[in-house]
């Protein structure tokens, strides 16, 4: 929608600015109203055309809402692109789930606005891979798939991997614990997970306060939590270490433990293969 050198120096000029609310130390977060970006983009020689297009773009809502500019459903993004209606598939991406399905459709409307076509919107997601230890996944045997998400060393990311999951769960948690609250995740384990496999200094506290909303059995260390998950995972299951504490208990890092758990998941899942071939 607008001419490349008229970004280069809208991308100047916020930079500046950002610059300048760092140095006031205000604790309140920059903020820039659409006239605002409109003055920006007339300072950088953008036509009255190409305003009026940015600041209508930047009026543009996204979210899972019927009247979202930009929507996320189940397996679809729609929206509008060059002023015609857009449908982009998301099925068997990355992004298609209601936590990333709503930042997904924020990426394509900021990606449209940038005159991508939703081919291209498209082939991006579809093409796009997880850094490691973020609901990566790093198995798969007769239905049963291992996601390593290390990264979680909250309870809180823990809380939206299992909202990304559209699968039964068989979780693998515990560490070092960051909080005090542990209760609030329950509703969570109560809807998605069929057992946790508790590993790590805090068993204990996390066994006390969940065993009453799911089933859940202390594993100690973490090959023996792949191993029984796996044993007893069912086709459709998803085994996912997404930890919700610091690494350092057992680990020297949550990278580390993604690694030893991306091993032994891959084991787990050869000797799954092997036992069912044997039957």
């Amino acid at each position: 929608d607008c001419r490349f050198d008229v970004l280069q120096s809208v991308h100047e000029q916020l930079s500046e600015r950002i610059t300048l609310h760092k140095e006031s130390k205000d604790p309140e977060p920059l903020t820039l109203s659409p006239e605002e970006m409109g003055d920006i983009l007339e300072n950088s020689g953008a036509t009255s055309q190409e305003r009026e297009r940015f600041v209508r773009r930047c009026e543009e809502t996204f979210g899972a809402e019927a009247d979202a500019d930009w929507r996320y459903a189940p397996g679809l993004l729609s929206g509008t692109h060059d002023g015609h209606s857009v449908r982009i598939p998301l099925a068997g991406t990355w992004f298609d789930n209601p936590v990333l399905g709503l930042a997904a459709a924020s990426v394509a409307g900021a990606l449209s606005f940038c005159s991508l076509t939703p081919r291209e919107i498209e082939a991006g997601f579809r093409n796009f891979q997880p850094l490691p230890h973020r609901m990566q996944p790093v198995a798969e045997s007769r239905g049963v798939l291992f996601i390593d998400d290390s990264k979680a060393t909250s309870l809180a990311a823990t809380r939206a991997a299992l909202s990304m999951t559209t699968r039964p769960v068989r979780l693998i948690a515990g560490g070092r614990l960051k909080e005090e609250n542990l209760g609030f995740l329950k509703v969570f384990l109560t809807k998605r997970v069929k057992k946790v496999y508790l590993i790590g200094e805090c068993e204990e506290r996390l066994f006390a306060s969940w065993h009453d909303a799911v089933a859940c059995a202390k594993c100690h260390v973490l090959a023996d939590a792949v191993g029984a998950a796996a044993a007893e995972a069912e086709a459709g299951d998803i085994v996912l270490l997404s930890p919700g504490c610091a690494s350092f208990d057992q680990f020297t890092s949550y990278g580390e433990r993604g690694k030893i758990f991306a091993s032994l998941a891959e084991s787990a899942a050869k000797r799954r293969t092997d036992t069912l071939e044997e039957q």
